[in-house]
């Protein structure tokens, strides 16, 4: 499996010394993680779960049948 987009940007940051000149690279990968959470990051029906979604057709489709916990990524 390859990496996705998402993935090689934050590799080039990463592998290009995380300069300063580098770091377009960094806030491309960081925008794109916030819109991720913003739009496919939902509470499970138990309490302190969060769950992800899947993105199709500009809207996001809830058929994700376990639960997971991104406390790291959404710092609730």
């Amino acid at each position: 499996m390859g990496d996705s987009w998402y993935e090689y940007l934050l590799k080039v940051w990463v592998q290009g010394g995380r300069t300063k000149a580098m770091k377009g690279w960094h806030d491309m990968w960081e925008e794109s993680m916030r819109a991720m959470i913003d739009k496919l990051v939902f509470d499970g029906e138990e309490a302190g779960t969060k769950y992800v979604a899947e993105f199709n057709a500009n809207h996001a489709v809830h058929k994700m049948v376990s639960y997971i916990f991104i406390h790291s990524l959404t710092g609730n």
